[in-house]
């Protein structure tokens, strides 16, 4: 939730995906990090290389410094 209110508060149009109730993104997460731990970011550098973050407090940190207005 504390991810979810941030992303709300910076105004980001992130797409969520359920990996609780949806097998196939449960799938991905799963194939890809080895856990199906949430909140995750999946972060797409201009590269096409491919991230992800699992602690919420990283990512609310993450996205501040990223996005928050200077």
């Amino acid at each position: 939730i504390k991810v979810r209110k941030e992303m709300h508060h910076l105004a980001l149009p992130i797409a969520r995906r359920d990996a609780q109730h949806n097998a196939a993104n449960r799938a991905e997460l799963l194939a890809a990090t080895g856990l199906t731990k949430v909140p995750c970011l999946r972060m797409t550098d201009a590269n096409g290389q491919v991230q992800w973050m699992h602690d919420s407090k990283a990512i609310i940190g993450y996205l501040q410094s990223r996005f928050a207005s200077v």
